[in-house]
């Protein structure tokens, strides 16, 4: 199903306008990407981002079979169909974005980011006021959140692909990529420490309202402070 959304998908839909990149007078390495980050603002802001929903996504991953085998005690088979619903979010999030054509990648991530915030926040809320049962908001949050990282993936990498001087391309896919799998265990060790101490529904809820709030901040309110960056891209 990957090799068939790749083969469909038509990534030059992606129009980016690659900003004059210049020279590298620099060897590739960590450094110079680091410093190419610093001097892209909406890039690092999206870097930071991804390193960060991915360290918050984590708890979703390891909550969603806790809650559902350790505080439901409903069988294995019935956490493995809930952890599914992930699966088939990536499926349907990849025909969506093989489909429609995103002209403003930055906006497009920005915006999905948004929204995993906005619903990792309602998960939290919804499970501490117990008017839907905690089997279903599980079900329903790895569905669309599946779907919404399958969507933001594909423009966001084509657009640095596009964007980034290729002398230090290499370096700089690797310094996110490795960022994120270090993050990985991290936030195994964290969240897996916090929900065998604390109430899994507020730690659910702490964890939206922390990465909504960073991301509202993030994208909206230090954004005043620079009107019109988002129209360039």
């Amino acid at each position: 199903m990957v090799l068939f959304l790749t083969m469909v998908t038509n990534f030059e839909k992606y129009n980016s306008f690659p900003e004059n990149q210049g020279n590298v007078k620099e060897k590739g390495s960590f450094k110079v990407a680091l410093n190419y980050l610093r001097s892209k603002n909406q890039l690092l802001k999206i870097t930071i981002s991804v390193c960060l929903l991915n360290f918050a996504s984590v708890l979703f991953e390891i909550g969603t079979p806790f809650v559902v085998l350790k505080r439901l005690h409903l069988s294995s088979s019935i956490s493995g169909l809930v952890q599914s619903c992930s699966s088939m979010g990536v499926i349907a999030g990849g025909l969506i974005i093989s489909i429609i054509t995103v002209s403003r990648p930055f906006k497009f991530t920005v915006i999905l980011y948004e929204v995993y915030s906005l619903l990792s926040l309602t998960v939290g809320i919804f499970l501490n006021i117990n008017l839907i049962p905690a089997i279903i908001i599980l079900a329903l949050f790895n569905l669309i959140a599946g779907s919404i990282t399958s969507m933001a993936d594909a423009p966001i990498f084509t657009y640095i692909q596009k964007t980034v001087p290729k002398k230090i391309m290499g370096h700089l896919m690797t310094l996110l990529f490795t960022t994120v799998q270090i993050l990985q265990p991290l936030g195994v060790l964290f969240y897996s420490t916090l929900l065998d101490r604390f109430n899994f529904k507020l730690i659910f809820l702490v964890n939206g309202l922390t990465l909504f709030c960073f991301i509202i901040y993030f994208f909206i309110l230090s954004s005043k402070s620079n009107v019109g960056s988002m129209k360039e891209i």
